[in-house]
């Protein structure tokens, strides 16, 4: 993947984001999502060695639209200066836990997992965590997880416990999350390495039984 013409389009765009200039550039935008989506389709490819149903997935139902909906914004940019693609089971509406990959100027990541999910979700994730046998403090403990990640995203807690749960909880830390993610930056340098596909499968590879885990059902 060609990502420094991605990179250098989106740091054009955030330079002057605005419907004129985009017009006049279009062009540039369609070779940045055309390099975009050669890249989706094949961690698709990989994705669907280890799950049938990514294979069945078109490479465009996993990217995002590049306008912004300004409607309840503050902001009122018409367009988004970053590419970002989400791999997850059933599509990115089903509120399934998934793999994530963003591209922006100075804020490249590979990431996944469940950002907000819905209170039933949640509460089901919840209840999970409450016996002693369940396994997510052990996945998140593992040491390929660690090597990757450290730990999953922690400032998205809860003040205070959520209603029906023990403060004094063994997991309690894990309970009170509001969501279940990971998030590791990458350099803008290191994803135009030839060995990026790479890097991003293996970070894939590290998340897979935290994504499984937050995707089972009770």
């Amino acid at each position: 993947m060609n990502s420094k013409l991605i990179l250098d389009f989106l740091r054009q765009l955030e330079a002057n984001n605005n419907k004129v200039w985009f017009d006049e550039h279009r062009d540039e935008y369609s070779a940045a999502r055309e390099e975009w989506l050669g890249f989706t389709q094949k961690l698709l490819g990989y994705l669907g060695d280890k799950n049938p149903e990514f294979f069945q997935m078109q490479p465009y139902k996993c990217i995002f639209r590049i306008n912004r909906d300004v409607r309840f914004s503050k902001n009122k940019h018409p367009y988004k200066n970053n590419f970002g693609a989400f791999f997850v089971p059933g599509g990115k509406t089903s509120g399934n836990a998934g793999y994530y990959v963003h591209l922006e100027p100075g804020r490249c990541a590979i990431a996944g997992g469940m950002h907000s999910p819905e209170k039933e979700k949640l509460d089901a994730i919840r209840e999970r965590l409450l016996p002693d046998t369940s396994e997510l403090p052990s996945i998140i403990k593992n040491k390929k997880f660690v090597q990757y990640f450290n730990d999953i995203e922690r400032n998205n807690a809860l003040k205070r416990r959520p209603n029906g749960f023990d403060e004094d909880h063994p997991r309690i830390d894990l309970i009170r999350l509001k969501g279940y993610t990971v998030w590791k930056p990458i350099s803008d340098a290191q994803t135009n390495k030839p060995d990026f596909f790479k890097v991003v499968c293996d970070h894939f590879d590290a998340m897979g039984d935290f994504i499984n885990w937050l995707n089972e059902k009770n």
